[in-house]
């Protein structure tokens, strides 16, 4: 099981972290993100099965598949930031943290519009 590896790899990073912050407490942040992203890293295999899958779904459906990219990067800038501010929140860096989420927030946002006047289009044409 994936989950049992990725968890032990966790638990061995904050082993790793505990021991080294008593030592040398700036190593901890580089341990902090280096561990991360070797996670993260390995985690992407996955990526490509829920890429096919919502290539399969959009098949099936018929609906544009311009609205399913915009949710694929949606979804993609979401883990990303949540990743990215929980990095810095990790280092004492709660302000830097913050500034990801809410420009995280912004993309999202902007990357929606279309969706948004694709709805206000369905809208004005009900009505």
């Amino acid at each position: 099981m994936d989950i049992v590896k990725v968890s032990l790899l966790a638990i061995a990073i904050v082993f790793a972290i505990t021991f080294t912050k008593q030592i040398k407490p700036e190593m901890s942040v580089i341990i902090t993100v280096a561990g991360s992203v070797v996670m993260l890293i390995y985690i992407l295999g996955y990526f490509n099965d829920i890429v096919v899958f919502y290539n399969q779904l959009v098949v099936s459906t018929g609906v544009n598949q311009k609205y399913f990219t915009i949710l694929l990067k949606a979804i993609g800038i979401g883990y990303l930031v949540e990743f990215a501010s929980g990095v810095c929140r990790d280092s004492g860096n709660t302000s830097i943290a913050d500034k990801v989420v809410f420009v995280g927030k912004l993309s999202i946002l902007s990357l929606a519009i279309p969706v948004i006047q694709s709805i206000f289009e369905i809208i004005s044409d009900i009505l």
